[in-house]
């Protein structure tokens, strides 16, 4: 077991935790793999299941990403397994357009004798959710140009069979528009550094002698250019899995966690309506929903606060007295219209006609979804229905 206590670590957002046995692969600049096709060029996203890199595929000439999994994790991997599904599936869907294409994948043997999983994948921009801090203030209001894209990747993947299990904003990223497509030189100078033992001894096994920093994209974007990321991809599918094999549970961001997932009932497709409701509140309003410090039991008060009497019957079947009185000392929120009037603006009872009918329109939508049961939740394809996702005026 690697103590990272015992090095220096350039680059502390990375953990030298996350190597040796059952861990990452050790990853360099200019490293080439599958017969010196791909050349790494730096590092792009990290998580505490895999790592992703900006590669140059020098057999196509052109820039991809790279997602390398954990060792512990590769074996099996369901991500890979839902991504060659999608790949192979010949459904016609409009939100087919919205979930990645697997480009290539393979295995590559590490120092401590295990496998790690490389998934090839097209190289794409910022999420959403690290897009927003780039132009202060700005949130996507009441359009629905994203949070219908964002429907339509949701309906398909339960159209096939799949739950997507872990939407966020920050697993919402851009394609790049055509005038910016990146290149070579927006890689040309990738961070990298050394490691070594604070007792100056040499690296014990299972140790990287370097590390890579994460490379932060910096917009020098005018508000004009916002408009142009207008393509999304819904990524990252670890958490995922088939809704005829259903796990127990599973990792989602706390403050997203449904009622079913904070009770530990059965979990299925509703699980990401309740995400996407999540998702859209903050893209519409540039604020969470729910707060959450420690404990998704956090959000049992707060839920019912802004959802209101509605969910009374089905908390209160899975919620003993105590726990209520445990968790009551939290802030209680307002109710779900007064909190989207005074986060994003939108009200019902202020502003134009057109505002008006925009306002009812998403509060209607996100009430179609919000709701506690999880059997009685709108489907996807109920919410692309809704007059939000169709109407014109809207847009």
């Amino acid at each position: 077991m690697i103590n990272p206590k015992e090095y220096g670590n350039p680059f502390l957002e990375e953990s030298l935790a996350d190597y040796g046995e059952g861990g990452l692969y050790h990853i360099y600049i200019n490293d080439k793999f599958q017969n010196g096709r791909y050349r790494i060029l730096d590092r792009i996203g990290a998580g505490g299941y895999s790592t992703v890199w900006a590669v140059q595929d020098l057999q196509d000439d052109k820039l991809v990403s790279i997602k390398v999994v954990k060792a512990r994790y590769s074996e099996n991997n369901i991500e890979l397994r839902i991504l060659e599904h999608v790949r192979d599936s010949r459904t016609q869907h409009p939100g087919r357009q919205y979930i990645p294409t697997l480009l290539d994948h393979f295995y590559e043997g590490n120092s401590t004798g295990g496998r790690n999983l490389f998934l090839v994948l097209e190289l794409l921009g910022p999420s959403v959710a690290a897009f927003r801090p780039q132009i202060p203030g700005k949130c996507f209001g009441a359009s629905p140009k994203i949070p219908k894209q964002l429907l339509l990747a949701v309906d398909y993947l339960h159209e096939q069979g799949i739950v997507h299990g872990d939407i966020h904003d920050g697993n919402i990223l851009f394609r790049y528009p055509e005038w910016w497509e990146p290149d070579l030189e927006d890689f040309e100078r990738p961070n990298q550094g050394e490691v070594k033992r604070k007792d100056g001894r040499p690296l014990e096994h299972g140790v990287p002698k370097f590390l890579v920093q994460l490379k932060e994209f910096r917009f020098a974007l005018e508000e004009d250019d916002f408009e142009d990321f207008d393509h999304i991809q819904l990524v990252d599918f670890s958490a995922s899995f088939f809704s005829s094999d259903p796990p127990e549970t599973t990792h989602t961001v706390l403050h997203m966690s449904p009622p079913e997932l904070i009770f530990q009932k059965g979990l299925g497709k509703s699980m990401d309506i309740w995400n996407v409701a999540c998702t859209i509140y903050t893209l519409v309003t540039g604020v969470s929903l729910f707060d959450v410090w420690t404990d998704k039991r956090e959000l049992i008060p707060q839920i019912h606060r802004v959802i209101g009497e509605t969910s009374a019957h089905w908390l209160l079947t899975a919620l003993t007295e105590a726990l209520i009185m445990k968790v009551a000392g939290y802030d209680w929120h307002d109710t779900l219209e007064k909190k989207l009037q005074e986060n994003g603006g939108i009200s019902k009872n202020s502003g134009t006609i057109t505002e008006k009918k925009s306002a009812a329109a998403v509060i209607s939508f996100l009430r179609k979804a919000l709701v506690a049961d999880p059997s009685k939740r709108a489907t996807a394809k109920e919410l692309r229905r809704g007059k939000w996702m169709r109407g014109r005026q809207f847009r």
